[in-house]
């Protein structure tokens, strides 16, 4: 009798019968193309997938999205809305945005007021334009993150400004500003 770990034993490894046929006849480099084209394939599948998860989630709550999600857009309208009273000149709507606790820098509420009805009274028209808004909010405070593209008779810069708001009521005020240029 032959002992399975004498010199007469010869392993010879079978293919697995799970290999595809044509697959198993390919050429190594083949084999690694076409599954690292399937790794691809299956990535994009899923993240197709768990996108598509996450926006049915936000429809299918009560209110059109959760509480966050709410606040966030209220944000967002808030922003385009003080942006076109600014640009309207109107300096009651464009400072009943503002908190009362407002500051920017060394300027306080009413010393921001009378910097603003000063630029107001300019002649012509002032142009605000708004791109690359992001906000995060996180309790009752939120940021406001954006491009900001401004135009007046006398002036025209372009950069990035951060607004800071605070949840008064059912209202959000700004409770600091900062701009900070675009070196181009």
């Amino acid at each position: 009798m032959k002992s399975y770990w004498g010199p007469a034993f010869r392993f010879r490894p079978k293919p697995c019968i799970f290999t595809f046929p044509a697959a198993y006849k390919m050429k190594k480099n083949k084999i690694v193309k076409a599954f690292f084209a399937g790794m691809f394939a299956l990535v994009l599948f899923l993240t197709a997938t768990a996108a598509e998860a996450f926006q049915a989630t936000l429809v299918q709550t009560p209110y059109g999205g959760d509480v966050n999600v709410e606040k966030i857009n209220t944000t967002r309208s808030v922003v385009y809305a003080w942006a076109e009273s600014w640009a309207q000149k109107n300096i009651q709507a464009y400072m009943a945005y503002y908190s009362p606790n407002f500051k920017s820098g060394k300027l306080n509420y009413k010393q921001w007021r009378e910097k603003k009805a000063l630029v107001f009274q300019r002649p012509g028209a002032i142009s605000i334009k708004i791109s690359d808004l992001w906000v995060f909010v996180e309790g009752r405070t939120a940021t406001a993150s954006f491009i900001q593209t401004y135009r007046d008779a006398k002036h025209a810069d372009i950069g990035e400004k951060v607004l800071k708001f605070e949840q008064a009521g059912d209202r959000w005020q700004i409770i600091s500003e900062k701009w900070t240029p675009l070196k181009g």
